[in-house]
């Protein structure tokens, strides 16, 4: 079962590709589904740099929202970072204020 949350990033990889294929923000979240906004993609893997129309077509549809069910098995999917740590939304601290 995929446990990604709203808020983390993730990647989608190929078997035989080391790079990830895209990379996208988890934008929501519930019991069976999340949903993914990919927003970036493996330019020389989708030949987006061979001609404009290939990256236009790249953008237009590999650049799209996809929801996802966690039950899918053999997915493709990894962590990359997480929003969560130990249960609670991780947060960078503020920076310490100088004293006067």
């Amino acid at each position: 079962m995929l446990d990604f949350k709203a808020g983390d990033l993730i990647a989608y990889h190929s078997h035989n590709i080391i790079k990830p294929l895209k990379v996208g923000i988890v934008i929501t979240d519930d019991i069976k589904t999340f949903t993914v906004k990919w927003i970036h993609y493996n330019q020389s893997f989708f030949m987006a740099k061979d001609a404009d129309i290939y990256e236009e077509l790249s953008n237009t549809y590999l650049l799209t929202t996809v929801q996802i069910y966690r039950d899918c098995r053999d997915t493709g999917l990894s962590l990359l970072n997480s929003m969560y740590f130990d249960g609670k939304e991780n947060r960078q601290r503020e920076p310490a204020q100088a004293n006067s």
